[in-house]
Protein backbone atom coordinates (compact mmCIF):
# COMPACT_ATOMS: atom_id res chain seq x y z
CA UNK A 1 0.00 0.00 0.00
CA UNK A 2 1.44 2.87 -0.91
CA UNK A 3 1.22 6.36 1.22
CA UNK A 4 0.04 9.59 -0.16
CA UNK A 5 1.05 12.44 2.37
CA UNK A 6 -0.85 15.58 2.86
CA UNK A 7 -1.22 18.77 4.50
CA UNK A 8 -3.67 21.75 5.48
CA UNK A 9 -3.03 25.37 3.66
CA UNK A 10 -2.83 26.55 7.45
CA UNK A 11 -0.66 24.57 8.70
CA UNK A 12 2.62 25.60 6.36
CA UNK A 13 1.71 28.51 8.10
CA UNK A 14 1.89 27.82 11.37
CA UNK A 15 5.07 25.79 11.51
CA UNK A 16 6.94 28.54 9.62
CA UNK A 17 5.53 30.92 12.28
CA UNK A 18 6.15 28.51 15.21
CA UNK A 19 9.59 27.10 13.75
CA UNK A 20 11.24 30.95 13.22
CA UNK A 21 9.48 32.67 16.44
CA UNK A 22 8.43 30.44 19.08
CA UNK A 23 10.68 27.86 19.35
CA UNK A 24 13.65 28.55 22.22
CA UNK A 25 16.19 28.39 19.52
CA UNK A 26 13.75 29.42 16.13
CA UNK A 27 14.84 28.40 13.27
CA UNK A 28 16.51 30.81 10.50
CA UNK A 29 14.28 31.74 7.91
CA UNK A 30 16.16 30.07 5.41
CA UNK A 31 15.80 26.62 7.56
CA UNK A 32 12.37 26.48 8.00
CA UNK A 33 12.06 27.57 3.95
CA UNK A 34 14.01 24.38 3.32
CA UNK A 35 12.17 22.50 5.58
CA UNK A 36 8.85 23.68 3.94
CA UNK A 37 10.12 22.98 0.15
CA UNK A 38 11.01 19.40 1.09
CA UNK A 39 7.06 18.79 1.64
CA UNK A 40 5.79 20.79 -1.53
CA UNK A 41 4.61 17.72 -3.36
CA UNK A 42 2.38 16.64 -0.51
CA UNK A 43 -0.82 17.07 -1.55
CA UNK A 44 -2.76 20.64 0.12
CA UNK A 45 -6.32 20.20 1.47
CA UNK A 46 -7.72 23.74 1.14
CA UNK A 47 -9.53 24.86 4.45
CA UNK A 48 -13.34 25.83 3.24
CA UNK A 49 -16.15 27.22 5.63
CA UNK A 50 -17.66 23.55 5.35
CA UNK A 51 -14.54 22.23 6.94
CA UNK A 52 -14.63 24.53 9.58
CA UNK A 53 -18.06 24.07 10.35
CA UNK A 54 -17.33 20.18 10.88
CA UNK A 55 -14.57 20.38 12.20
CA UNK A 56 -16.34 22.94 14.80
CA UNK A 57 -18.69 20.65 15.70
CA UNK A 58 -16.50 17.80 16.07
CA UNK A 59 -14.36 20.17 18.38
CA UNK A 60 -17.79 21.35 20.43
CA UNK A 61 -19.63 17.32 20.46
CA UNK A 62 -15.86 15.59 21.41
CA UNK A 63 -13.58 18.25 23.64
CA UNK A 64 -10.50 18.21 20.81
CA UNK A 65 -9.19 21.26 20.02
CA UNK A 66 -9.82 22.80 16.85
CA UNK A 67 -6.84 22.01 15.29
CA UNK A 68 -6.95 18.80 16.01
CA UNK A 69 -10.63 18.17 14.80
CA UNK A 70 -9.88 19.84 11.51
CA UNK A 71 -6.81 17.48 10.79
CA UNK A 72 -9.29 14.78 12.02
CA UNK A 73 -12.19 15.63 9.69
CA UNK A 74 -9.85 16.88 6.61
CA UNK A 75 -7.80 13.23 6.71
CA UNK A 76 -11.80 11.69 6.86
CA UNK A 77 -12.61 13.48 3.87
CA UNK A 78 -9.15 12.85 2.09
CA UNK A 79 -9.11 9.02 2.59
CA UNK A 80 -12.59 7.14 3.15
CA UNK A 81 -10.70 4.07 4.78
CA UNK A 82 -10.46 6.53 8.04
CA UNK A 83 -12.91 6.69 10.52
CA UNK A 84 -15.11 9.56 10.31
CA UNK A 85 -15.96 11.64 13.82
CA UNK A 86 -19.72 11.24 14.25
CA UNK A 87 -21.11 13.95 15.53
CA UNK A 88 -24.75 13.21 17.49
CA UNK A 89 -27.04 15.66 18.57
Amino acid sequence: MEMTFYTLTGIRQEFYNNATRKLRKPMSYAAARAKIKRHEVWEVIRVEPALIHSASEIQEAHGLSFWDSLIAESGARRNSDLPRISVVG
